[in-house]
């Protein structure tokens, strides 16, 4: 069916050409669509043409001396007329040539984006992308005559940026050579508020990783990768060469905040447009009013504060640290506005963290620090312990110290009330203990909470020495209790050591020092009863030698994560590196280990999960792809937090798994959008077969190689670009 559509052509600028023809073609983006004749026109002036529907037609519009920019329309049946206007231009000629490095492959075009220059003057010519034909290396284009900004590039290679090119009516204007390189590429703008181009802010790009190498020389070399240029007048900034995966840019300009953006997407021989504007504003001072104006120890308060958007894993800044004054009062200076995460210590207790939104309008935030008195009692069996106690942890980031007396009383201020994991360290009696959590709750009408800790009276001996029967002292031991948190220990001069406090029933031991670590050995302790002395031997570790690599190059900054295989106690050691420049990594695992479970998290990549053979000297390689599929969890009515607090969910691929915090970890680093509470939505998972369990039992069969029981998992295959669904057991 045939739908009319009317062209009307006009002049912009190229008066003098009023009463000329103009041949008006329509080209059709569709193989099977037929070929319309081409029509004239006087312009100014309008014509009918009768085109079929259903199919998209380029609209074209030619006459010497004359350019207008092409145009797309998508006749349809039901849409009413279609009306398409041509702005005609007087034209002007741009050529140039392209130096090609060596061992490129020619282009036969070039694309032209060109747009009006902020200081061209009279009818400017819209926006618009042509395709240039190029021979012998040489590039001719017919653009409109006007003040140009333009971007030349060509498929494949690093575009070239130029900027008010003055294309004069009937001239040819050349360019210039063109060095034509591969590789990826970044662009982006810095303005200010009122989006006004910054000339000559400092910008510098560099890959994000997730961590650093522990080697100083690598961590040193990672760093070093960082690009760094300048914001040309227009606040335009280019990256050439850039590293494939995901970068981030910071700014900074005399007089103004540091802006910085990570997850800047990087695709092999793509160039990253940062299509929303750094934007540079004035320095803000923060200023907090704490209330207490001092801690419960009659100290200043301690106040940190650090940029953390909603959407961002790691740290979009740096922390800024520093002791309020002793009437609550503390401020910073020199912070950009956006989300901030703030932090309240008395000396080695941490109070809850707070969320303030820093803006122009508000940079003033009183504090109220909230707490509960507790009063409580510390016991090894049935007899008073004097210890420090550590609420939440000694490292954990909520945390509050107690030390108990003699008589094993203590008393203090703790952040909130809540389930409490309660950390215990009892240097006279060689304690250093993870106890159960205990319940801080303040009684209707009373002033404060109470509790009593206490470490069951058990006792594990034992003596760590090496292959030759050395002992070897300062080892650390780590002693895990059935379902409990590990607690540990160093061994003393004679390589003896003591652990006191343990939970009755069967343990595991390990222990390591420098180089050296011993297996995971199973031992049983009961209250109020000796066990026998456990000898325990460490060996030289296996060191594994490794890369991480793409089909653009290495993959610098991944995460990889390496476990041996467990042993008949269940029990295995993990070890983790980041890659350096070149994508190396070193990790070491027990002498004697013959499979690793490895897997890799690497910012714009696939996840990577794989089974390795170890050798005597092993090497593992490990290939990587930036596009993969999506997996969704299906939670089984659980919601993230539930399932996480299980500790007992498995993410099974490729003969090697993953905890389920970890599968947690990848969808908040890649900012996957979580739109259902009960469902994990992980984008960028390598393709294949998948398997997610639930339950004690899958966990205790699937690190062994075993067939998990059925109930408790899932399985699925999922392919390149498409979405797989998993689901977990009901409750």
């Amino acid at each position: 069916m045939a739908v009319p559509v009317h062209i009307q052509a006009e002049l912009a600028g190229a008066q003098g050409a009023a009463g000329r023809a103009v041949t008006v073609r329509l080209i059709s983006q569709t193989a099977e669509a037929p070929e319309l004749p081409a029509a004239s026109l006087s312009v100014p002036g309008q014509t009918v043409l009768e085109v079929p529907a259903g199919m998209t037609w380029q609209v074209l519009a030619e006459a010497p001396g004359l350019w207008s920019a092409p145009q797309w329309i998508a006749p349809s049946s039901g849409q009413g007329e279609q009306v398409v206007r041509l702005t005609l231009f007087p034209s002007a000629t741009l050529v140039g040539a392209l130096k090609m490095s060596r061992g490129s492959q020619r282009v036969s075009t070039i694309e032209l984006r060109l747009q009006a220059s902020p200081a061209s003057r009279g009818a400017k010519p819209p926006a618009t992308t042509l395709q240039c034909p190029v021979a012998a290396e040489r590039f001719k284009c017919e653009v409109p005559a006007a003040k140009l900004d333009l971007r030349v590039r060509a498929a494949g290679f690093i575009p070239a940026y130029l900027w008010d090119v003055e294309a004069a009516a009937g001239q040819v204007q050349d360019l210039g050579l063109f060095p034509v390189k591969a590789g990826a590429s970044v662009v982006g703008w810095v303005r200010t508020g009122d989006a006004v181009g910054v000339g000559g802010a400092q910008v510098r790009l560099e890959p994000q990783t997730l961590g650093l190498p522990s080697s100083p020389p690598q961590a040193a070399a990672l760093k070093a990768m960082a690009l760094e240029t300048k914001a040309n007048e227009r606040g335009f900034f280019q990256f050439q060469e850039v590293t494939p995966g995901l970068s981030v840019v910071t700014v900074t300009k005399a007089g103004m905040a540091k802006v910085k953006r990570s997850g800047i997407e990087v695709r092999p021989d793509l160039e990253a447009e940062i299509v929303e504007s750094l934007v540079l504003t004035p320095p803000l001072t923060l200023s907090v009013t704490l209330d207490p104006p001092a801690g419960p120890s009659g100290a200043a308060w301690k106040v940190s504060v650090e940029r953390r958007d909603l959407d961002e894993i790691i740290p979009a800044g740096e922390a800024f640290r520093g002791t309020a004054s002793l009437e609550g009062n503390w401020e910073q200076k020199g912070l950009n506005a956006g989300r901030y995460v703030l932090r309240v210590s008395d000396g080695e207790t941490n109070w809850p963290a707070q969320v303030i939104e820093l803006t122009p309008e508000r940079t003033a935030f009183p504090i109220s620090i909230p707490g509960v008195q507790l009063v409580g009692r510390a016991m090894i069996g049935k007899e008073p312990l004097e210890a420090t106690l550590w609420f939440g942890g000694r490292k954990a980031p909520q945390r509050a110290r107690f030390e108990s007396d003699k008589k094993g009383n203590f008393s203090g201020l703790l952040p909130a009330e809540g389930l409490w994991e309660v950390e215990l360290v009892a240097e006279k009696e060689g304690l250093r203990l993870r106890l159960d959590p205990v319940e801080v709750r303040k009684p209707p009408g009373k002033s404060h909470a109470t509790v009593e800790i206490r470490a069951p009276n058990t006792r594990l001996r034992g003596r760590a020495v090496d292959e030759s029967g050395n002992a070897v002292s300062k080892a650390s031991l780590l002693v895990l209790p059935a379902k409990k948190a590990p607690s540990g220990v160093s061994t003393g001069s004679e390589g003896e050591f003591e652990v006191r406090g343990l939970a009755p029933g069967q343990l595991i031991v390990h222990a390591e020092k420098d180089d050296r670590e011993s297996e995971w050995l199973e031992a049983h302790v009961e209250e109020d009863v000796d066990t026998p002395e456990l000898k325990v031997v460490l060996r030289p570790r296996l060191s594994i030698q490794g890369r991480v690599f793409s089909p653009s190059g290495p993959v610098p900054g991944a995460r990889v994560m390496v476990r041996s295989q467990v042993n008949e106690a269940g029990a295995g050691s993990a070890a983790e590196a980041v890659t350096g420049p070149a994508g190396e990594f070193t990790v070491k695992l027990p002498a004697g280990s013959q499979l690793a479970h490895v897997s890799v998290l690497a910012p714009g990549y696939a996840i990577r999960m794989l089974l390795a053979p170890l050798g005597p000297e092993p090497v593992i390689e490990i290939p990587m792809e930036q596009v993969g599929g999506v997996l969704v969890f299906d939670l089984g009515g659980r919601t993230l937090d539930e399932a996480l607090s299980a500790r007992a969910g498995l993410l099974a691929h490729a003969g090697s798994f993953v905890p389920f915090q970890v599968a947690a970890f990848w969808a908040r680093l890649q900012r996957a959008p979580q739109h259902n509470p009960h469902r994990l939505v992980l984008p960028n998972m390598e393709a294949g077969d998948y398997l997610l369990c639930l339950g004690p039992e899958a966990q205790v069969a699937v690190p062994r190689g075993q067939e998990p029981p059925g109930a408790q998992c899932s399985r699925g295959s999922l392919a390149p670009l498409q979405e797989l669904t998993l689901a977990l057991p009901g409750r």
